[in-house]
């Protein structure tokens, strides 16, 4: 196996580790010894430390079996450890929260291209093979002595140069997913495919290579590499030059290319937002995107979309309605719109939904900020109970008054202290009005028809 002796010496990296990495990895070894077991570090978590960087993870593969020296280091460490037979796995799940992963070495075969591969033990060698780009496929063996950093197809060059380069043509056809941890990368650590890797990218992605991926594992691995809002635009902004747009669905270049920056606009405006304040989920970035994209699709083609992704429910209905169904704005809030009207129109839209309607100005903007810090927060103090408990009888003017009462709370026109007296006074009015002929809404509510209901 070729050994590269030009980079950091594997003691001297060891020796800068994290005291808590140090730690866990001193009681690895420990446990190796008793075993046996041949062991090395591969992954993340040596691309970090040769980059000069605290690992983000550690990855161990074992040649042999890994699962006998996972069980023998759940007990020594004791926690909790999770075994997967079939491939050859194990995950410990350590007390200060993070995962220690151990592999056992293996080669891999893909049946069909996009297709699952098929496993069985094998050399450190062969499990380096099967990685997705040659920065990726170093290893720093542990045991047996001496301690070697082992470079099979001459990673470290790329790994400083910040080059993504594929270990073998087909490699892209076995595994489409490589492109996208690929832009992942670029996005992340600013590396980008070398030359031929990327018409590598382009010809497989042109001959069809996603339609192989399910769309679950497509959709999984849109997540991931949509890690954040910061690097969104350039993400897709690389799917749409790297031609993988075109395999999620034939209409979304060219939705991508109507508006280029609408995605940068989203992202912008999801920054901005404050969810968290709001106890509401942050937005997800791939989604955000898609729906920022696809809003100038028609109905059809955001049905194939949502059919390829194997959309759940919530993101089903985020995509369908876009930017022009029912129950999405089809106009955006004036200044000086209704706080009641605005606030039915939002309640109920998702977190990526209103990231759509703040990007698109000013006015809408901020509606969507003091709607998250400010309207979506207001509740009323009473329930139809307290109204009840005052000798109102029961029945449909009773919700009616509620509602009437906090619209007028979203419109400041009582504070919290008045609740009460204004919903008795709707009640009353609602029931006289049933009782002499004519119209009732002048009761209550408006009636006023929701700025987003459309015409």
């Amino acid at each position: 196996m070729r050994v590269n002796r030009s980079a950091p010496d594997p003691d001297r990296l060891l020796a800068d580790l994290p005291e808590a990495t140090g730690r866990l990895l001193a009681g690895v070894l420990a446990a190796a010894g008793r075993t046996g077991a041949e062991l090395a570090w591969a992954g993340g978590g040596i691309r970090d430390l040769l980059r000069g960087e605290p690992p983000s993870n550690v990855d161990l593969v074992v040649v042999g079996d890994a699962l006998p020296l996972a069980r023998r280091l759940a007990t020594d460490l004791d926690v909790p450890v999770k075994i997967h037979p079939r491939f050859g796995t194990a995950t410990l799940e350590l007390t200060d929260g993070s995962l220690l992963d151990l592999a056992t070495a293996r080669r891999e075969r893909y049946a069909a291209p996009g297709a699952l591969p098929e496993i069985e033990p094998s050399s450190l060698v062969d499990d380096l093979a099967r990685r997705d780009f040659t920065a990726n496929a170093l290893a720093l063996r542990l045991t047996p002595a001496p301690r070697l950093l082992l470079d099979p197809h001459r990673g470290w060059p790329d790994l400083r140069s910040g080059i993504l380069r594929v270990l073998h043509r087909a490699s892209f056809v076995d595994d489409p997913t490589r492109i996208l941890r690929g832009v992942r990368f670029e996005a992340r650590l600013g590396w980008r495919f070398e030359p031929e890797t990327e018409r590598l990218a382009r010809e497989a992605l042109s001959a069809g290579a996603l339609a192989a991926l399910s769309g679950d594992r497509l959709r999984r691995e849109l997540r991931r590499t949509c890690e954040n809002f910061e690097r969104l635009s350039f993400v897709w902004d690389r799917f749409h030059g790297l031609g993988l747009l075109a395999g999620l669905d034939p209409e979304l270049p060219t939705a991508y290319a109507t508006d280029e920056a609408a995605v940068a606009r989203v992202a912008a405006a999801a920054r901005r937002l404050d969810f968290a304040g709001a106890g509401r989920p942050a937005p997800e970035p791939w989604l955000t995107a898609l729906l920022a994209i696809a809003a100038s699709m028609p109905v059809a083609a955001r049905g194939r979309l949502d059919l390829r992704l194997d959309l759940d429910r919530t993101a089903r209905r985020a995509l369908l309605r876009g930017g022009a169904g029912a129950g999405f704005p089809r106009r955006l809030p004036a200044a000086g719109e209704s706080a009641h009207v605005v606030t039915q129109a939002f309640t109920g839209l998702g977190s990526e939904e209103l990231c759509l309607v703040a990007a698109a100005g000013d006015s809408a903007s901020a509606w969507v900020t003091r709607y998250l810090t400010e309207l979506s927060r207001i509740a009323l103090r009473i329930g139809g109970e307290d109204l009840v408990a005052t000798g109102l009888p029961s029945g449909p003017h009773v919700g009616e008054a509620l509602r009437a009462t906090l619209d007028a709370r979203l419109d400041g026109r009582i504070g919290a202290d008045d609740e009460l007296a204004f919903a008795l006074g709707v009640a009353r009015r609602v029931l006289g009005a049933e009782r002499e002929p004519g119209d009732r809404a002048a009761a209550g509510r408006t009636g006023a028809r929701p700025w987003g209901a459309g015409a």
